[in-house]
């Protein structure tokens, strides 16, 4: 297995990735994106209530889930979301046939979720999630730490 990362969209707890299968199988990934199993990551936007962005990064080997929010103030309402979050990976797991690459029985996904703190926050209350959750990817794809001080000039700025 290698370290690359692969990017799954979520929007309202809806897969859109693999909406153009050739075979017909939404769970078929698409042209130049690799299987959920050959990777040790996969990251993927979602969004938590109408019009608030984070960063999920889920570790396949063990089904770790990080958490990164720049505006930790909706904590609450990840809990709410979170149920629909895990029946999706249920379904995701089965179709991928996650469980029998693990040398499992098909089970319910038990998550290990992790809130990460120590993360750059928003100014302001609005329109700035989506940009810090696109910089969080970035900087963990790329192998660098993203930086707890940093402005969102000065994110911004590193990140391009």
């Amino acid at each position: 297995m290698d370290n690359h990362a692969i990017v799954i969209f979520f929007g309202g707890f809806e897969m859109f990735q693999w909406a153009g299968s050739a075979t017909g199988n939404p769970f078929d990934p698409l042209d130049g994106c690799k299987s959920w199993l050959k990777v040790d990551r996969v990251y993927f936007p979602i969004c938590i209530n109408p019009h608030h962005w984070i960063l999920g990064e889920l570790w396949m080997d063990t089904l770790a889930l990080n958490l990164y929010d720049s505006f930790q103030l909706f904590g609450a309402m990840k809990i709410i979301d979170f149920v629909r979050f895990e029946e999706l990976m249920d379904r995701i797991l089965v179709e991928i046939k996650y469980w029998n690459h693990m040398g499992f029985p098909v089970q319910k996904a038990s998550l290990t979720v992790t809130d990460v703190t120590d993360v750059p926050q928003q100014e302001g209350m609005y329109g700035e999630c989506g940009v810090f959750m696109l910089m969080f990817m970035e900087q963990l794809v790329s192998g660098r730490p993203i930086g707890i001080s940093m402005t969102l000039v000065v994110a911004a700025t590193q990140c391009r």
